[in-house]
């Protein structure tokens, strides 16, 4: 994953207070949205277009008194790719920034930072679109057992043709975990929408989590979802429960 990803995500909504399935992997598995384009508008790490497997040089710095930066450069933007991809087809030329913090202030915790991606899109205007450019922001508090967290992302990219929508859009992810002991009990719920289409998609996740021993935990999760295509002809909304045991090496 780029700089923004590496460096943020313990400090970025659900990401940071989901004690059971994350969200962003899970609640649209679960039951399947109507809303699409998930880059957009499920989750908010800056994971770029082309996922998180893309080849790419990374440099994070040391925390000097509590600060970071860091940054990315992916010159292919798509995953497992053999050569260098063709610039009139592919996205390429992926940049990633981001800026950290974390420290403590008597008894509470801070952490966030703020995090920027601009990929190359099509030089022919191909199928995969023009160029991407997304911001994020978030941060978390922890006071004595309880942690909150806040994220905000937002995605401007042109439709892959001329006429259609373009992938602009939005999402907000927030969460709250308590820990009790060997007890993990956290609350997460997101909200994203695309500018032109009008689809959006929010989820609710609650989970959880008791620690059994060395590596081993079990959980239980409840996942809400809704969401609806742009048009308005498709809607999809659920509840879903799974639970289970994860074990570590």
């Amino acid at each position: 994953e780029n700089a923004s990803v590496r460096m943020l995500t313990s400090s970025t909504g659900s990401w940071a207070t989901g004690v059971g399935r994350l969200q962003a992997f899970y609640s649209h598995e679960w039951v399947p949205s109507a809303a699409g384009n998930f880059g957009t508008i499920q989750h908010v790490r800056l994971s770029g277009p082309g996922g998180g497997d893309s080849e790419k040089a990374t440099y994070i710095s040391p925390n000097f008194g509590g600060f970071q930066i860091g940054a990315s450069y992916t010159p292919n933007n798509v995953e497992s790719s053999d050569g260098r991809v063709d610039a009139g087809t592919d996205q390429h030329d992926s940049l990633a920034g981001a800026f950290g913090y974390s420290g403590k202030f008597n008894d509470v915790g801070i952490a966030g930072g703020a995090g920027v991606l601009a990929t190359q899109g099509c030089n022919d205007g191909g199928a995969c679109g023009e160029n991407v450019n997304a911001w994020f922001a978030g941060g978390r508090l922890d006071f004595g057992s309880a942690r909150i967290s806040v994220a905000y992302k937002q995605t401007e990219q042109d439709g892959p043709t001329a006429g259609a929508p373009s992938l602009n859009g939005y999402v907000v992810d927030a969460g709250v975990r308590y820990l009790a002991g060997a007890n993990q009990f956290s609350v997460t719920g997101s909200y994203g929408q695309m500018d032109d289409t009008q689809a959006r998609y929010q989820a609710v996740v609650a989970s959880y989590a008791r620690t059994m021993g060395p590596g081993v935990k079990i959980f239980t999760t409840m996942v809400f979802n809704d969401s609806e295509s742009g048009d308005g002809l498709s809607k999809n909304s659920g509840i879903a429960a799974m639970t289970g045991i994860h074990v570590g090496f």
